[in-house]
């Protein structure tokens, strides 16, 4: 018998602890899925608020990320002068563990979510020179 038996028709969400920042770079130069751990490098994606996700020069050609789920992350940094688009029907969360800021930043290329983005905490968006972010979808503050 579990706790959830012992109350009926209560929701229980376990909570982890935070752990230290942990950063992700994009590594495919094609079309993908945010979930295929293989995109990323180290191995695994960023999925929780101690993580970091970096779009970097690794594409020749604009390429278009995809998540059809919520996706967490503490920071997103858009760095190619190719840019990159965020589609898919999930959302991306932006929240902060114990001691990170939250910041979506480019700097280079121009960038869209066209994804709902949420943010979760007060959240820096900082953009460089010529680059862009653009939100095509739903910016919830």
């Amino acid at each position: 018998m579990g706790i959830a038996d012992s109350f009926p028709g209560m929701t229980f969400v376990p909570t982890l602890p935070v752990g230290d920042p942990i950063s992700f770079s994009w590594k495919s130069d094609q079309f993908g899925d945010w979930q295929q751990s293989g995109n990323w490098g180290p191995v695994g994606m960023p999925n929780a608020v101690n993580h970091s996700a970096t779009f970097g020069d690794v594409i020749s050609t604009t390429q278009t990320v995809f998540t059809n789920i919520p996706v967490s992350v503490r920071e997103v940094q858009f760095d190619s002068v190719q840019g990159y688009v965020v589609v898919g029907a999930g959302t991306i969360l932006v929240s902060q563990g114990t001691s990170s800021a939250t910041t979506i930043s480019a700097l280079q290329g121009m960038n869209q979510f066209q994804v709902a983005v949420k943010l979760l905490t007060n959240t820096s968006v900082d953009v460089s020179g010529a680059a862009a972010v653009i939100f095509n979808n739903a910016l919830d503050v």
